[in-house]
C-alpha cells in the first residue's frame, strides 16, 4: 500500500510595495513556507487591475490568496477600495496596514494606540530603535538586513499589539500580522 504524501498549502500574496515582497520573502524563507509572491514585478497596483489580478489568482491553485495593502498607496481612492474590497473579500483575505507597512516593524518595539497619518512619522519613529536605526525601503537595506530574522524575538509581542491595534477604533492598522500567525502556524505544523 502506497502512502499518500500530505500536500503543502501554498499561499498567494498579493503585494505592492517592495519592503512587504522583501520581508515576506523573508518569511518564507525563515518559516520554509511555500509563498507566491504576486505580481512578480513589484509596483503600485491601479484597483481596477486588483481586482483582475485576484480573479485571476483565485481561479489557480492556492490554498489562499492575500492581498497586503499600504492605504497610504490609495489615499486619494478610499470609496473605490471600499467598493473593490467588497468584490473581492470571498477570494482573498485583505490585510490593510494604516498608513504603512512600517507600522508592523514599529509594533516589535512599542505599542501604539493613535492615530498615525503618514509613513514618514512611522520611519522616523522606527529610526529611534538601534535595530532599525538605518531603516530606508530599499532593497540594499532589506537585503544586509534580514529583518524578519532580526525581529523574530519581538514577533509575539509585534502580533499581539497588531491584534490590539486591530481592535480599537484608530484607523492606525497593521493587519499583515495574519499573514504572520498563519506561516507560522503552518510552519509549525510539519
Amino acid at each position: 500500500m502506497r502512502r499518500r504524501r500530505k500536500l503543502r498549502k501554498v499561499y498567494c500574496v498579493l503585494v505592492e510595495g517592495e519592503t512587504e515582497k522583501y520581508y515576506i520573502d523573508a518569511l518564507r524563507k525563515a518559516e520554509r513556507c511555500p509563498i507566491k509572491i504576486k505580481p512578480s514585478i513589484v509596483h503600485q497596483i491601479s484597483l481596477k487591475d486588483v481586482k483582475k489580478y485576484i480573479k485571476r489568482y483565485a481561479n489557480e491553485e492556492y490554498d489562499k490568496i492575500f492581498w497586503v495593502v499600504d492605504m497610504d498607496t490609495y489615499q486619494d481612492e478610499k470609496e473605490e477600495f471600499c467598493k473593490i474590497r467588497q468584490q473581492i473579500s470571498g477570494d482573498a483575505e485583505i490585510l490593510v496596514n494604516c498608513p504603512c507597512f512600517e507600522v508592523w516593524l514599529l509594533l516589535h518595539f512599542e505599542e501604539v494606540n493613535r492615530e498615525i497619518h503618514n509613513c514618514g512619522t512611522v520611519i522616523n519613529e522606527l529610526k529611534g530603535y538601534e535595530l532599525m536605526r538605518n531603516y530606508d525601503k530599499t532593497s540594499g537595506f532589506y537585503q544586509r538586513n534580514n529583518i524578519y530574522q532580526k525581529l523574530k524575538p519581538y514577533l509575539n509581542t509585534a502580533i499581539v499589539r497588531a491584534k490590539k491595534l486591530d481592535q480599537n477604533t484608530v484607523s492606525t492598522k497593521a493587519q499583515i500580522y495574519k499573514l504572520v500567525e498563519e506561516v507560522i502556524k503552518l510552519s509549525s505544523k510539519r
